[in-house]
């Protein structure tokens, strides 16, 4: 109660957008919260589902799931428009109105048809980003996968990497769900026991097959959704001139595309002539949404492009709590006579 007292105190009225069954998880959330929620704007249409029943029959009961959600918020009057995708978003100094309109397949909007709602504030998105830091630290072949959220580790089938005795499970190797990730959890952990013959061959090969079959099933589900909401080339150029496309440095998209007209194409070199991904976030906002960009304007591909390139620490961190990993016998003495005040 305490949470959603919060949420109504800060949010009053919302237009949650992008592509993807989580719109419509965050939105039953919001109205749940007290918050008026004015619209769910999702860019994929009701019939692009039809093509994919099979697939969508495979997992019955995560099909009913979303039809539940659907049943919430059309309980509670939350209008979903379905093939319509957010124009623009207007306010001196605050959010006031969402402009949305229909698009095409592409996901281009149909300007001349946009209508506007009164809310301030935006929720949007087009799916997730795998967390791949760790794993490029340490030196995993990365690849390209549009269907698992963009660039990922490379594994086989159990999540080893190509750093030998090294696996990534879950999103952090493609993001496919808790469900999918607890079977990949359990799949990496057999795996392992038999590679340190806590348990033999016979027994990896016996609790191996429901695991692999389980995943196959949902990934068959998965790719239905991948194929439905997949991120359209239009939502490349949706960003005006003066959109800020890097919020670390306050930078323009207009200062990007000069520098993809120079020939800044990829991560490093548009980093040096832009200073995008230069601050804390280290390109984790700014440069998905940058390489699909470079993608459209250029007619690269992704692979092409590559992917950021991170630094320890993968997160911001405070000082204090570095040292804090320091044994307190390893540090240095204070001066003599140093005392609260004085001491630095």
């Amino acid at each position: 109660m305490r949470i959603r007292g919060l949420v109504g105190a800060l949010v009053v009225s919302a237009v949650v957008a992008g592509s993807g069954p989580f719109l419509l998880i965050v939105a039953a959330q919001l109205a749940a919260a007290g918050v008026e929620v004015r619209a769910v704007v999702e860019l994929a249409r009701q019939s692009e589902f039809l093509g994919q029943t099979l697939r969508l029959l495979s997992s019955p009961g995560l099909l009913l799931e979303g039809a539940g959600l659907l049943r919430k918020l059309r309980a509670a009057k939350i209008p979903v428009l379905w093939g319509h995708v957010v124009c623009a978003a207007s306010g001196e100094g605050a959010l006031r109105s969402v402009s949305v309109a229909p698009c095409n397949r592409d996901g281009e909007p149909d300007r001349a048809r946009a209508r506007t709602f009164a809310a301030d504030t935006l929720a949007i998105g087009y799916g997730f980003v795998p967390r791949i830091e760790l794993a490029q630290l340490a030196g995993c072949e990365l690849e390209f996968r549009d269907d698992l959220g963009g660039w990922i580790p490379k594994t086989n089938v159990e999540g080893e990497t190509s750093v030998p005795n090294t696996w990534v499970i879950g999103d952090g190797g493609g993001v496919s769900g808790s469900v999918v990730a607890e079977l990949e959890g359990e799949l990496a952990g057999v795996a392992v026991a038999g590679r340190l013959g806590l348990i033999d061959p016979a027994t990896v090969a016996r609790r191996r097959a429901p695991l692999l079959a389980r995943l196959a099933q949902l990934r068959r589900f998965r790719l239905a959704l991948d194929t439905v909401y997949r991120v359209r080339p239009g939502i490349a150029r949706l960003a005006a001139k003066d959109t800020l496309v890097c919020r670390c440095e306050e930078l323009p998209c207009e200062e990007v595309d000069k520098a993809v007209g120079f020939g800044g194409s990829d991560f490093r070199t548009l980093k040096v002539m832009t200073r995008l991904g230069m601050g804390p976030c280290q390109g984790r906002m700014c440069w998905p949404a940058m390489m699909r960009r470079i993608a459209d304007r250029t007619g690269k591909h992704p692979e092409q492009i590559g992917p950021s390139r991170f630094r320890p620490p993968v997160r911001p961190t405070a000082v204090g709590d570095l040292l804090q990993l320091i044994p307190f016998d390893d540090r240095e003495p204070e001066p003599a006579g140093a005392d609260a005040r004085g001491s630095r």
